[in-house]
């Protein structure tokens, strides 16, 4: 079931862990949107705090709050944002836990629900609800000019599970709502099994397409090439972390990819040309739907 449309939403202080591309965009919203009156933003490293600084410079509303200290960034918050990858994100989970206020509700952006939702659940309990924003681009990072529109329009994927009270389930779609986003509750493993599909293995596919390609081919490409083979510009370390903890739902549908090769390898082999046109076909009526 999905929600649709803006609503009104504000809390005291939300918490960002991790601001990078998704972490740096939640920020954005609050800052423009102004959904909170105290912002903390805890990036352990300090890489992003620069750009962030002059992105927001000027902005008296939310109040910022710029940390190092994962405890001490959400000490008061009301709404807390793990932005970290995904193996990190228990062992960030463990350390807030004793810090988080009792009404605190703590969501992530991970791309991948099964393994986070069973180890952040016994943890945080009922006031954790997984999330994942179908939204970004191939680079990481905090990009102050995609950071505008990046959730609108944007499918919100929300995999609250049994122990996920209401009033958690209702702050985190309010918010995902405030900023443009449609929102959508499913279990881990249905999201894991879409995901799989429409990211992850699209990833993985242009990865070893432009891993094949020769210098000299490369040298000539054209849009075509280089549509197909975006995304696998986007973090090598992020990604392997990505494909292996969605491994069992990736390894199917790569299986499944696989007998389409063969059946298309088989058909030039053969020279059939029905069997190419049935392939093509679907390929073009599948991607119609999207437009």
């Amino acid at each position: 079931m999905s929600e649709t449309g803006t609503s009104p939403f504000h809390v005291g202080t939300i918490a960002i862990i991790g601001p990078g591309l998704i972490g740096g965009a939640i920020a954005w919203a609050c800052v423009h949107k102004k959904l909170c009156d105290y912002l903390t933003i805890c990036d352990v490293n300090e890489d992003a705090w620069p750009i962030l600084k002059k992105a927001f410079e000027g902005k008296t509303s939310p109040t910022l709050n710029y940390q190092v200290d994962l405890d001490h960034a959400v000490m008061n918050a009301d709404l807390v944002f793990l932005c970290v990858p995904i193996d990190q994100m228990l062992n960030v989970a463990t350390t807030i836990s004793g810090s988080l206020k009792a009404e605190a509700v703590v969501t992530d952006v991970g791309s991948v629900k099964g393994p986070v939702v069973s180890a952040l659940t016994p943890l945080l309990k009922e006031r954790w609800i997984g999330g994942h924003p179908m939204a970004g681009r191939e680079k990481g990072g905090f990009d102050p000019v995609a950071s505008p529109t990046l959730f609108e329009g944007k499918t919100i994927l929300l995999t609250p599970t049994t122990e996920t009270t209401p009033e958690t389930i209702s702050r985190v779609t309010s918010f995902w709502k405030s900023v443009g986003g449609i929102v959508e509750n499913l279990n881990a493993e249905e999201h894991d099994r879409r995901t799989a599909q429409i990211s992850h293995l699209p990833h993985l596919a242009a990865a070893a397409l432009a891993a094949i390609v020769d210098d000299e081919s490369l040298h000539a490409a054209g849009p075509g090439f280089r549509d197909t083979t975006r995304i696998a510009a986007g973090p090598a370390a992020m990604w392997r972390e990505i494909l292996l903890a969605n491994r069992t739902e990736v390894g199917g549908i790569l299986d499944t990819l696989i007998v389409e090769l063969q059946k298309a390898r088989q058909a030039l082999q053969n020279g059939d040309a029905d069997t190419l046109q049935a392939l093509l076909e679907k390929a073009n009526d599948t991607r119609r739907k999207l437009e």
